[in-house]
């Protein structure tokens, strides 16, 4: 009898799980995808308070464009004090895939506003090679709120790896797209595997945006992303949550 009531009350809680739709403040899109990339956005987005929890999108295409949203699940709190009315941003990383060249439409689920959608372009890879280039495999970024520097972090899976240079690709309004690119500095390689700190100092640019987008491509052709708080810039702060 005992079991049976553990039973009952763990379908219970389960049965309160609601799927539900989140909102989406902006879709950030990077520059630099060409043919061979796994091309993606970045959607920021909040959670109402703290009964929703998971954030994770759905993507459909129709041609050269594609509808996305994003989901969370909810849990109401039926106790007496309720859910903690606390806004929480987040980033969801969307892949879309290796595109071919060609300019391609992005715009949110139930939006049939049209003219609202973002727009990604990419190249033709100008190589046969899956990767033009190394990247470094940054684990995560480090911000201080002294100044304008930054930190990619992260490993070497080798230490004959080290730092060539960091190229940096704007898109002109909201987004740095960072691309850290490794060399190989011996012939010998020990397969140690190799911690690494990398300082960047984000660039004052003009009409930039204050809420910027820190979009780094990383070893295994995902990304890391950070927003970074333009602070030198004149513009309405860009919160996730407003």
């Amino acid at each position: 009898m005992k079991w049976l009531s553990i039973v009952l009350m763990s379908s219970s809680l389960w049965a309160q799980v609601e799927i539900k739709q989140l909102p989406i403040v902006k879709i950030y899109v990077p520059q630099g995808f060409d043919s061979n990339d796994s091309s993606q956005v970045i959607v920021s987005g909040y959670l109402p308070d703290l009964c929703y929890k998971s954030p994770r999108h759905t993507l459909e295409r129709s041609g050269n464009r594609f509808t996305l949203s994003v989901e969370g699940s909810y849990v109401p709190d039926t106790t007496e004090e309720g859910c903690l009315n606390m806004p929480v941003p987040f980033l969801e990383e969307v892949t879309l895939g290796e595109l071919a060249e060609g300019v391609y439409k992005i715009g949110v689920k139930g939006n049939n506003n049209k003219s609202s959608d973002v727009e990604l372009v990419v190249k033709r890879a100008l190589t046969k090679k899956r990767d033009e280039f190394i990247y470094a495999d940054v684990k995560f970024i480090d911000e201080t709120d002294a100044n304008r520097k930054i930190s990619l972090v992260g490993y070497h899976p080798n230490d004959c790896l080290e730092l060539d240079k960091i190229e940096m690709i704007t898109n002109g309004t909201d987004t740095l797209s960072l691309l850290p690119v490794l060399k190989i500095s011996s012939d010998v390689c020990s397969g140690k595997r190799t911690p690494f700190e990398y300082e960047y100092e984000v660039p004052v640019l003009e009409n930039m945006a204050r809420g910027v987008l820190i979009h780094v491509r990383v070893m295994d052709g995902r990304s890391v992303n950070h927003l970074f708080q333009n602070k030198l810039t004149d513009s309405v702060p860009e919160l996730a949550f407003k």
